[in-house]
């Protein structure tokens, strides 16, 4: 008999997908762990949810969500999710439940958050988390623990609104999940504003000792465009492979041109994200 995998992950919507299911611009993905289940992010809006019901995936399973940061593109579904699932808790950063927004110099500031209509549909079942969390038994939430983010954002024009105006996003509304799996952990982290190598020095500082199988999520390199030089891109890979990361599973705002810089560097141990697929790991 064949060993179950202790760890199972099913992309629900990503910006791409075969024909026979919905894509958009976002991130969700089904996690069956130790014989729970779970939700990390829910997508722009309910396409998460009707391809859920076609690879037969039933919402109302999840024990909690988790939203891995404060915007629109991963938190958009969570009313949906919300209707489906009438008691998971969704464990947040505090920040994430505050305004994001995208400005450039000569156009309208974007609202980039959550929307409030979530906010309102789902206002009883946010759950902030703060500092190093175990929300379940071997499910590890970790914050950003790294100074000098806000560079990061000042590149990509990210900022939050509070009472003193705009400031800079230093990305304490972005969290990682941490699944322990054997002697190792698979790291998840759906935009990595704070940047993949940042993460998995943070992980290891949090959860010692431990190898690093795999990490999984976008790498917010750029969609349309490339939003980084090229060696940038391809020294990001490098550190990776210093940092041990035996696997990469990446997509959504990662880009082509940047998927395919960090496959020169990472080879076959890089690979795409897209709607349906289907990981397995074991103890």
């Amino acid at each position: 008999m064949s060993q179950a995998p202790v760890l199972r992950i099913t992309v629900l919507v990503e910006n791409s997908a075969p024909p026979a299911l919905r894509a958009e611009h976002g991130l969700s993905l089904w996690l069956e762990y130790r014989g729970a289940c779970y939700l990390l992010d829910a997508g722009q809006s309910g396409a998460f949810a009707e391809n859920a019901d076609r690879l037969g995936i039933d919402l109302a399973r999840a024990r909690l969500a988790v939203l891995s940061h404060g915007h629109y593109d991963h938190a958009g579904g969570l009313a949906v999710f919300c209707e489906r699932n009438t008691e998971a808790p969704i464990c947040c950063r505090p920040e994430a439940l505050g305004r994001c927004l995208h400005h450039a110099e000569g156009k309208p500031d974007r609202e980039i958050g959550i929307p409030q209509a979530v906010l309102s549909a789902c206002a009883a079942r946010f759950r902030p988390v703060e500092g190093v969390v175990e929300a379940a038994p071997g499910l590890w939430l970790l914050p950003h623990t790294t100074p000098g983010l806000t560079e990061r954002a000042r590149r990509t024009g990210m900022y939050r609104a509070g009472a003193d105006g705009l400031t800079l996003d230093d990305f304490a509304h972005e969290q990682t999940a941490a699944l322990e799996v054997g002697d190792g952990l698979v790291l998840l982290n759906s935009c990595s504003h704070g940047g993949m190598d940042t993460v998995v020095r943070e992980a290891r500082a949090a959860l010692p000792g431990r190898r690093i199988l795999a990490v999984l999520g976008g790498f917010h390199l750029g969609i349309r465009q490339l939003e980084y030089p090229p060696e940038e891109v391809r020294a990001l890979g490098h550190r990776l492979i210093d940092l041990g990361v035996e696997t990469v599973y990446t997509g959504h705002c990662t880009g082509r041109e940047g998927f395919g810089l960090l496959r020169e560097v990472l080879g076959e141990r890089c690979r795409a994200l897209q709607t349906g697929l289907e990981l397995a790991f074991f103890e």
